[in-house]
């Protein structure tokens, strides 16, 4: 029962864990922020984290005042800065190339969100969902870095100074720090911290940050204070559509000595917000502030919004004192923000689709000038993709001539899988080292004598048999067909682009030709080993008949007879001294070995046999071909990505195996993950519980751990949050993986098949494959973890005679499909 209760526990760990992962990843893709230009963000579960400031470059009008209606830029984002920026787009941001963001210093890479359904939950802007608020701020003043401007100077009430960097206000005694305060008169008010402030240069309460922004300057407010007026008064701004004004006001508060405060407290004296769209012959207000409402210790945040009657391209603010104690009622503004709603509709017109045709294809130019993963042209491109030239893009955004020698994604699991060949073929090599050396690191089929063709069967009593693979032509044929056909496609569409860039000047570059080589040798010698060994289009070759020996009194056309027949069988010896079961020229397998006999119907036939084709699929190639795809339309970036490392994964791991059956594998694991016979889950609990699992399970967990801490050692800023628990979650799931391929080795999910004829019912034999390893540095787990059962389909003529040989069940069998000894008819 426990084992039984094992078997179920890890059915359901593994289902519960896919089932996780497929959720996990169906909501990363609907959830995902959209941005305004129509890119997605990058990254597992990307968030709009980025508080970005850009500065729309556009004309202005009188005094400073915008008119610019939409965010029109077809080019690089501009960050702001204090000294320049008057109109700037705020909001939150997200990265939809890690690598151009990284390699242009922030420049590129990045885009506004639009909408970010993960955000409304955590209440990004008010939590409506919206991140883009499609608008900009045409105005703004923290009255930080206001300064008194010395006589020496030459007071002027001119908007700049001689040098035109410094702005100085109405009255002509300040310099202000922000090109947006743009301010066209002012009585009775002076910067100071006197009243205090609400945010000061060192605790900024902006969310984004200015690119020359630095600590100079001292931290105050607008205090307004003095006889007869009291009020500040913008410049002519654009708000054509509408917006709204945010500040935050304090009158002072009422204190017991109030000759030796330094704010004079304020009894009375109400503040209004008016406009005027008349160059302030008239003005009419929309917000009036009570005393007894803001008379606070601190400051209180005010948001009006903009009536209708205010929408203009020449709209005034003012801030009024109307009536007023002249000795006291002083009041003080911070951190006063005016913004512009773009027209509506700005996202749906002609003009902006203009401009985003546009800044994609500036885009392109900056993914390939600085060679990133999301360029869809060659690494030594010698023009971009608008026919520029590379030198035009030298120096493109502080990013000169530090182009590098990079792999892409599709090219390190080609490599990879290069490598993980390499690294699998000098493993058995070292096996046949440590074999030929009389170790006891070998199967211990091998063990036994490879049978040659000899006249010993006539004077034993025991039977020994050929029987002979059951080939059918046709299916062949078809499967040539069949296998061959993707293969040729990628060749196809990989020469299509290598004659595309030809043809427009440029070239695919050595890497790239070497990668796609690579590939196809691999995709190649995968295929041919299938087609080899699987379906059995052609024999052994040479290997096979260099490994069998046959008796010196076998020679001539006898011997190359009997050669042919011994390599294109199966024989079955019973005598108690060899006892085997022998498949063409290579396995051995003692029949004491052999666990069962289980027949099969024709779709568990087709099944493997699509398991097979899926295992022989060129997917190092596909991982080249996939590149292609980037720019045509309806592809997504994402998905294309996505694909790519999914085929990826799965290349290396048939590297790893040396076969191409992992699906096979993976069929028939599913298989008893859903068995639900009692006779089959304790065979599982069984499988679960023996030697070499465990060991399996830290092996596993430890290198998914090691992997992806390397990923994210080298990812730079493609992941910035949840690191541990991609560490953590990497170990995890390695964990699982080592149990779910320790159990397996003690369950017949390891294929051994022969599919030589059109799908039909038969038997597949299960046995067990044992191998013993030199106890080093005490592994004696070693044997346990190697050793594995296996599942062999065999399509052979007599295949009753065959199963009644092998069960014992009939000594005078047919002879029907049994060979006659090499060269005798």
């Amino acid at each position: 029962r426990f084992a039984v209760g094992l078997s179920w526990a890890l059915s359901f760990v593994t289902v519960a864990t896919s089932v996780a992962i497929a959720a996990a990843v169906l909501w990363n893709d609907r959830t995902s922020p959209l941005t305004v230009w129509g890119h997605r963000c990058h990254g597992w579960f990307p968030s709009c984290d980025i508080e970005a400031c850009v500065d729309t470059g556009v004309a202005t009008s009188e005094k400073g005042g915008s008119s610019s209606e939409k965010l029109g830029m077809p080019w690089a984002y501009r960050r702001c800065t204090l000294s320049r920026t008057v109109d700037k787009v705020v909001g939150k941001a997200c990265l939809y190339d890690g690598q151009l963001y990284e390699r242009t210093g922030g420049a590129l890479g990045y885009d506004f969100c639009f909408s970010a359904p993960r955000e409304a939950e955590k209440g990004m802007d008010g939590g409506s969902g919206v991140a883009f608020q499609e608008g900009a701020y045409i105005f703004e003043d923290d009255f930080d870095r206001w300064s008194v401007v010395p006589k020496i100077d030459g007071v002027s009430t001119n908007s700049s100074d001689s040098n035109g960097d410094a702005i100085l206000d109405p009255t002509g005694k300040f310099r202000i720090g922000m090109a947006s305060a743009i301010w066209s008169e002012m009585t009775n008010a002076g910067v100071s911290d006197a009243c205090g402030v609400h945010s000061t240069i060192d605790n900024s309460t902006r969310p984004y940050l200015f690119a020359d922004e630095n600590k100079d300057g001292s931290a105050g407010a607008l205090i307004f204070s003095g006889v007869h007026f009291r009020h500040a008064t913008t410049a002519s701004l654009n708000v054509a559509h509408g917006g709204h004004v945010e500040f935050h006001l304090k009158f002072a508060p009422i204190t017991p000595n109030e000759k030796k405060a330094r704010c004079k407290t304020a009894y009375g004296g109400d503040v209004r917000l008016s406009y005027s769209i008349d160059k302030g012959t008239s003005w009419i207000a929309f917000g009036n502030y009570p005393v007894y409402l803001y008379r606070n210790p601190t400051f209180t945040a005010v948001k009006e919004p903009i009536p209708r009657g205010a929408w203009g391209n020449h709209t005034q603010f003012r801030w009024i004192q109307p009536a007023f104690e002249p000795l006291r009622d002083w009041w003080a503004i911070d951190d006063v923000r005016i913004f512009r709603h773009f027209h509506v509709g700005w996202k749906d017109s002609q003009e902006f689709d203009l401009d985003k045709q546009q800044r994609l294809g500036y885009f392109r130019d900056a993914q390939c000038a600085v060679d990133t993963e999301m360029c869809e042209l060659f690494p030594n491109d010698h023009t971009s993709g608008t026919g520029e030239s590379n030198e035009d893009h030298d120096g493109f955004l502080g990013y000169h001539g530090q182009r590098k020698f990079r792999l892409k994604s599709y090219e390190i699991f080609v490599f990879g899988s290069l490598l993980v060949t390499i690294a699998r073929i000098g493993y058995d090599v070292l096996v046949k080292v440590i074999s030929s050396q009389k170790h006891d690191f070998q199967h211990l089929s091998l063990r036994h004598r490879v049978p040659s063709v000899t006249g010993d069967e006539e004077t034993s009593p025991f039977a020994r048999k050929q029987f002979s693979y059951e080939i059918h032509k046709g299916w062949q044929a078809f499967n040539v067909i069949l296998f061959m056909g993707p293969l040729l496609f990628t060749v196809w569409r990989q020469s299509q682009t290598f004659i595309a860039a030809a043809s427009d000047g440029r070239g695919p570059g050595l890497l790239n030709v070497c990668s796609s080589l690579v590939a196809f040798v691999l995709d190649a010698c995968s295929l041919g080993h299938l087609m080899e060994k699987v379906i059995r289009v052609s024999l052994d070759g040479m290997k096979a008949r260099s490994s069998v020996v046959l008796p010196e009194s076998v020679s001539g056309s006898n011997k190359e007879a009997s050669l042919q027949a011994l390599i294109d069988s199966v024989e079955v010896d019973t005598d108690p001294d060899s006892s085997y079961l022998r498949v063409g020229a290579g396995a051995v397998i003692p029949l004491s070995d052999v666990i069962d006999i289980v027949p099969y119907a024709a779709p568990y036939y087709c099944a493997v046999h699509f398991c097979v084709f899926l295992g022989g699929l060129p997917y190092n190639s596909a991982c080249i071909v996939l590149r292609s795809y980037l720019v045509s339309p309806g592809w997504r970036y994402d998905v294309v990505r996505a694909a790519t490392r999914i085929i990826g994964t799965i290349a290396v791991a048939r590297s790893l195996t040396g076969r191409p059956d992992i699906f096979i594998r993976a069929f028939l694991g599913l298989e008893w993950l859903f068995a639900v016979s009692i006779d089959r889950r304790d065979e599982i609990g069984r499988a679960l519980k023996r030697r070499g699992v465990v060991e399996t399970m830290w092996y596993t967990a430890t290198i998914g751990a090691l992997l992806s801490a390397l990923i994210v050692a080298l990812s730079g800023e493609g992941i910035k949050r949840g690191k541990g628990i991609l560490i953590g979650g990497s170990a995890l799931l390695g964990a699982l993986l080592g149990v779910l391929v320790g159990t397996t080795r003690n369950l017949p999910v390891d294929p051994h098949v022969y599919l030589t004829k059109w799908p039909s019912r038969g038997h597949y034999i299960v046995y067990h494959e044992r191998v013993r390893c030199p106890c080093l540095f005490n592994f004696a787990y070693c044997t346990d973890m190697h050793s594995r059962q296996r599942l062999l389909i065999l399509n052979l003529h007599d295949m009753l005679a065959f199963r009644s040989l092998l069960k014992g069940e009939d000594k005078e069998v047919s002879m029907g499909a049994i060979f006659a000894k090499g060269g005798q008819d």
